[in-house]
């Protein structure tokens, strides 16, 4: 697993060659869930500026892969 991106919360990681974008679900305990991205995915939500661009980018994007 090699670590590329760890900002706002979120990180994306390489694992198998896959990329990963990794979060935390949790409401009251800890709950790690990963969703594939793609490399263009990727490279967008490493160029967000903040974290409520970044949220919106997730809502907008990811919404339907994510699990909450």
């Amino acid at each position: 697993m090699k670590k590329i991106y760890n900002n706002f919360g979120v990180e994306i990681i390489e694992k198998e060659g896959e990329l990963l974008l990794r979060y935390d679900a949790g409401e009251i305990a800890v709950q790690i869930n990963e969703i594939p991205i793609s490399k263009k995915e990727a490279l967008e939500i490493q160029k967000m500026s903040s974290s409520q661009k970044l949220y919106e980018y997730l809502i907008r994007n990811m919404n339907d892969r994510m699990i909450l």
